[in-house]
C-alpha cells in the first residue's frame, strides 16, 4: 500500500501543482495584461506630457512677447511723460512772457494816455493862446466878419 499511497500522494501533488500552475499562468496574464495596460496609460501620460510641455513653451513665448510689449509701453509713457513735462515748462514759460507783455502793454497804454493827456493839453493852450486871440482878426480878413470876443 505504500507504493499505492506514494502514487496518490504523487497525484494529489500533481493535481496541487497543476493548480498552482493555472493560478501562476492567470496571474501571468493578468500581470501581462497590466504592464500592457500601464504601457498604454504610461505613452497616453507621455503624449499629453508632450502636448503640455508643447503648451508651456507657447505660454513662455506668448509671456515673452508680452513682457516685451509691456517694456515697449513702459518706454513710450516715459518718452510722452517727459514731453508733457517739456510742453508744461513751455507753457509755463509762454504764461510768464505773456504776463509780461500784458503788464508791458498796461504801462505802454498809460503812457499812451498820459501823452494823449499831455498832447490835450498842449492843444488847448494852442487854441486858448494863439488860435483864439487871433480868431476875431482872421474872421474879419477872409470873410469880413466882426465877432465880439
Amino acid at each position: 500500500m505504500s507504493v499505492l499511497q506514494d502514487v496518490q500522494e504523487l497525484q494529489e501533488t500533481r493535481k496541487e501543482h497543476e493548480l498552482r500552475l493555472a493560478k501562476l499562468e492567470k496571474l501571468m496574464e493578468a500581470s501581462i495584461l497590466d504592464t500592457q495596460q500601464l504601457k498604454l496609460e504610461m505613452r497616453l501620460f507621455r503624449d499629453e506630457m508632450l502636448a503640455f510641455k508643447d503648451e508651456m513653451h507657447a505660454f513662455k513665448d506668448e509671456m515673452k512677447d508680452f513682457k516685451d510689449e509691456m517694456r515697449t509701453f513702459k518706454d513710450e509713457m516715459l518718452a510722452f511723460k517727459n514731453e508733457m513735462r517739456t510742453f508744461k515748462d513751455e507753457m509755463l514759460a509762454f504764461k510768464d512772457e505773456m504776463l509780461a507783455f500784458k503788464d508791458e502793454m498796461r504801462t505802454f497804454k498809460n503812457e499812451m494816455n498820459r501823452r494823449w493827456g499831455e498832447l490835450a493839453n498842449k492843444m488847448g493852450t494852442l487854441v486858448e493862446d494863439i488860435v483864439y486871440p487871433g480868431l476875431p482878426f482872421a474872421l474879419k480878413r477872409r470873410f469880413d466878419l466882426e465877432v465880439d470876443i
